[in-house]
């Protein structure tokens, strides 16, 4: 069972943020009041943005963007295209997995369909790699357990890969650029020996022993 539920990040929250002023500014009212609300919806974190998305059923509205403008303001789309940089992890013909920069716990990975997909409309093959990772994290990180669970912002849909650890609670926290790369290394390192060990044992030369010469 896959739970449903949104995480924002710091620039998930920048174009929530954009797209509701821009509406604010369409609203039939007085120049005054529209100051006033975009004001307000400017000093929301991402907590207090999520909670009055939910409050003020405004999240279906944000989450559908036209196809002309996804290009444009998905987040998920931008990193596919590698117009915004990630920390990859692993991929398949369907999906891509990167780590979280804004994580609720060390480790934490997302897996985006590399198609614009809304909700429901994951690709079996995204679960499977996120299966894949999940195991992954298992064994090299030892968290108590690993979540498996789906978020949809923009309308992209996207997979979560929650490690949680004892005594630890799940916050989102911004992640140190090293802390990422550490990350990155440790989960994909086991691949890369894997690949060398193959090559190795494509170019290495055969020994061939020969009788002993007797003069």
């Amino acid at each position: 069972m896959y739970v449903f539920k949104i995480m924002l990040t710091e620039e998930q929250s920048k174009l929530i943020k954009k797209q509701l002023i821009e509406q604010i500014s369409r609203w039939n009212i007085d120049e005054q009041s529209k100051n006033n609300a975009k004001e307000y919806i400017l000093k929301l974190n991402e907590k207090e943005l999520e909670e009055f998305l939910i409050k003020n059923k405004l999240l279906k509205e944000v989450e559908k963007p036209t196809i002309e403008k996804k290009e444009k303001d998905c987040i998920f789309c931008l990193i596919i295209d590698n117009r915004i940089p990630s920390y990859k992890i692993d991929e398949n013909e369907t999906s891509l997995a990167v780590l979280d920069i804004k994580p609720l716990s060390r480790g934490h990975v997302i897996v985006i369909p590399k198609k614009h997909v809304s909700l429901n409309k994951i690709p079996v093959s995204s679960f499977s790699l996120a299966k894949e990772i999940a195991k992954k994290i298992k064994k090299i990180l030892k968290p108590k357990e690993v979540s498996i669970s789906t978020s949809l912002l923009f309308g992209h849909e996207i997979i979560n890969i929650i490690p949680s650890y004892e005594n630890e609670i799940n916050e989102r926290k911004e992640a140190k650029k090293e802390e990422l790369e550490e990350l990155q290394k440790l989960l994909t390192e086991k691949k890369i020996v894997k690949e060398d060990k193959k090559l190795k044992k494509t170019i290495e030369p055969k020994l061939y022993k020969f009788p002993r010469r007797i003069p």
